[in-house]
């Protein structure tokens, strides 16, 4: 800055500088944080893609395999045909017809001798081969190894679907060529399911042989149906890497595509899933517009105002009052503008900071000693995501009839303390007293769902505190009649809070409903815990209710009809300690170091699988008290392993197995023990729930006399 420079030409020159930064950093900050979100959508296509490719490549090999299956029962009935002497071409039709009608994914099926006769079969239309494809007859003349054979797509007519030939070699008991079993597969059936497979992009599925071959396209099949791509960039990568993710053009439409490709085990096929890269940015493309617009107009905003800024302060240079003015005009445009840039660099930056800074505070190295903190804060908002998606879970099951009580002893007075200890912090937070008031008649045995129960009592005690801000709570338990039902208790909350309108108290018990917006901005709260309150109280037999005036408090009360539990003998002392060998199955990484670690923290010896092969093996070396098995996991799932469990030899077979799963329905539960589990635990997992559970199954160690 010149030294001679006037205070006017000075400040034109600050104005300058800072207008020009700015719109620089306006037009950076949007070119970097498009380019962000420019590879976050290559990256999310990519791994989309990636998981489709591995989802369609099972699907396709499990197809083909129960395709295989089918062909090899037809070769052994046509075996058996061409060997007994009382065989004619009708029992020959029964028998392929019998053998067709029990495999839906086959179009027709056929036997051909060796010498081109057809045998029998039940393909409708005479087949005609596309151009380029092979006569399976004399394929597997010439390769009596060959296995599944997977020929070039087939088409009946121009105006008919394409399908895939597949055929098998039959052989007699001596080795002498019979002919073969042609199959016929209308790819309708796959493109059925590859449809819909990303409704968000337009996927296109792809089978190929190994040779390039093109055997099905889920987009415009009827074009595309017979031709190679061979010489394609797919199958130049394919020899160095027989699974991965590129990016190219397609020779069937010309687009670049993201295309994730899997070579399918012990077949000759490679299935593709690709997105055309220019529907996968078209949002992207939309952002670019609004972003790129914004900032723009945003840049040419800054640097109108600071030329509008710079002539103001020129032209008011002739007295300081016009000078002052025009100052305090560029000040509040220059806060105005700062302020819109503050605003819009925190819309973008605090959800990504609160999602990465978490992460990574949370995978840091051990022995940080923020640590804790920051699992407490996504301990607590965990739990409540989850309080959130239990009620709406109950509101469903209540919605469809599905909700049931578990039957079992509780004692009424105990389920009270348990739940006013929950909030007894929180009360004392705010200095509110509580205090239980219990009946002299109230019986301490009794039958019921606990856990239910205590929903209940937890949220009136829960919504007492937090509509009380000082004063105290009260809690009784009565007994106020006995039917043949059983026991009536009631249980009453009664608290100095703000109260609730007469007019306002009949909505409290229906869904999302409260007493006005204010209180759900002031307090939270979704509005359900009441009116599930109320489904589970009738479910018991009872009845709910309110009593309350503003300012005054408010007192809630129900009833439930409890059956007296009948007495039991005392239970033995435990014989030492029930801890054992367990083996947790689970595909998620964190799931099974989780449970693992809970299991060993009190003693059991922990063995892992990440999927129920690898626990069938795990059972058949070795013994173990207890196997905990997640239900959905790949290759093989819960179920499938369960029953290979049940059916190894004694005492193997009779292992206790629990599942461990997320869906918690009854329904879900009911499927368990029917697949041959001993018990259910859904998922996140309960500490206590989990450790009674694995100890109950766990035989005591015999007690040895000395």
């Amino acid at each position: 800055m010149a030294r001679g420079a006037t205070p006017s030409r000075r400040l034109s020159q600050v104005i300058a500088a800072t207008g020009a930064t700015l719109a620089l950093v306006v037009v950076l900050v949007a070119a970097g944080d498009l380019y962000r979100r420019y590879r976050e959508t290559i990256v999310d296509a990519e791994r989309r893609t990636a998981i489709l490719a591995q989802v369609v490549g099972e699907h396709v090999a499990r197809t083909f395999e129960a395709i295989d299956r089918v062909l090899q029962v037809s070769a052994d009935a046509f075996v058996d045909h061409s060997r007994s002497p009382t065989a004619t071409s009708e029992t020959a039709q029964e028998r392929i017809t019998a053998i067709h009608s029990g495999s839906p994914m086959l179009q027709s099926l056929s036997w051909i001798a060796r010498d081109g006769r057809r045998v029998a079969g039940t393909a409708t239309v005479q087949q005609v081969r596309s151009a380029g494809a092979s006569d399976p007859l004399i394929v597997h003349q010439e390769d009596r190894t060959l296995g599944l054979h997977i020929n070039h797509t087939v088409r009946a007519g121009p105006m008919s679907p394409w399908m895939i030939g597949v055929s098998r070699r039959v052989e007699s008991r001596d080795g002498t060529f019979v002919g073969i079993v042609d199959g016929i597969i209308n790819i309708d059936y796959f493109l059925a399911t590859y449809s819909d497979l990303d409704p968000s992009v337009a996927s296109v599925v792809t089978v190929f042989r190994d040779d390039g071959t093109l055997l099905i396209r889920s987009e415009g099949q009827g074009t595309f149906g017979g031709r190679s791509a061979a010489g394609g960039p797919l199958f130049a990568v394919l020899s160095h890497a027989p699974n991965g993710t590129i990016e190219a053009k397609s020779p069937f439409d010309q687009q670049t595509r993201i295309l994730s490709y899997r070579t399918v085990a012990g077949l000759p096929l490679i299935v593709t899933v690709s997105f055309a890269k220019s529907e996968v940015l078209t949002p992207w493309f939309a952002s670019l517009a609004v972003t790129g617009g914004l900032s723009l107009l945003i840049a040419i905003a800054v640097l109108m105002g600071t030329a509008w800024l710079m002539a103001l302060a020129a032209a008011n240079e002739r007295t300081q009052r016009d000078l002052a003015a025009a100052t305090k005009r560029a000040d509040a445009a220059s806060r105005a503008k700062s302020d819109f840039l503050a605003t819009m660099s925190h819309e973008v930056r605090t959800p990504m900071t609160g999602i990465i800074g978490y992460s990574d505070l949370l995978y840091a190295a051990a022995g940080d000693p923020k640590l804790k903190d920051y699992a407490r804060i996504v301990s607590a908002s965990s739990r409540a995501l989850l309080s959130i998606l239990d009620g709406i879970l109950d509101l469903s099951a209540i919605e469809s009839g599905r909700l049931t009580l578990r039957v079992g002893p509780l004692d009424p007075v105990e389920i009270v303390n348990d739940a006013l200890a929950v909030i007894a912090q929180l009360a004392l937070d705010k200095d509110v007293t509580t205090e239980l008031h219990v009946g002299k008649s109230v019986p301490r045995a009794l039958l019921g769902d606990r856990d239910r129960l205590r929903q209940v009592v937890a949220n009136l005690l829960g919504n007492a505190v937090k509509f009380t801000d000082r004063g105290r709570i009260d809690v009784a338990i009565e007994r106020v009649g006995t039917t043949e039902a059983g026991e009536t208790i009631q249980i009453s909350v009664t608290d100095t809070g703000i109260g609730i309108p007469k007019d306002a108290q009949s909505r409290l018990f229906q869904r999302f409903s409260q007493v006005d917006n204010s209180i759900s901005r002031r307090f939270g709260g979704t509005g359900l815990g009441l009116a599930i309150s109320k489904h589970l109280v009738e479910l018991m037999g009872g009845r709910i209710g309110v009593e309350s005036a503003p300012g005054r408090g408010s007192t809630f009360w129900f009833t439930v009809v409890l059956p007296a539990a009948p007495e039991t003998a005392a239970a033995p002392e435990p014989e030492g300690e029930r801890t054992g060998r367990v083996l947790v199955v689970d595909d998620n990484v964190s799931n099974l170091a989780l449970v693992a670690a809970m299991l060993d923290a009190v003693g059991h010896k922990v063995d892992t699988a990440a999927n129920g092969k690898v626990a069938v093996e795990r059972v058949a070396e070795t013994d173990y008290d207890v196997v905990l098995m997640d239900v959905n996991m790949p290759i093989m799932d819960g179920f499938e392993a369960t029953a290979r469990i049940r059916a190894m030899a004694d005492p193997k077979s009779r292992v206790p197995i629990v599942a461990l799963t997320a869906a918690s329905t009854p329904e879900e539960a009911d499927r368990c023990i029917k697949a041959g589990m001993d018990g259910h635990i859904g998922k996140p997992v309960d500490v206590e729930q989990l450790l009674s559970t694995v100890a109950d199954l766990i035989r005591p160690a015999p007690v040895v006399a000395g």
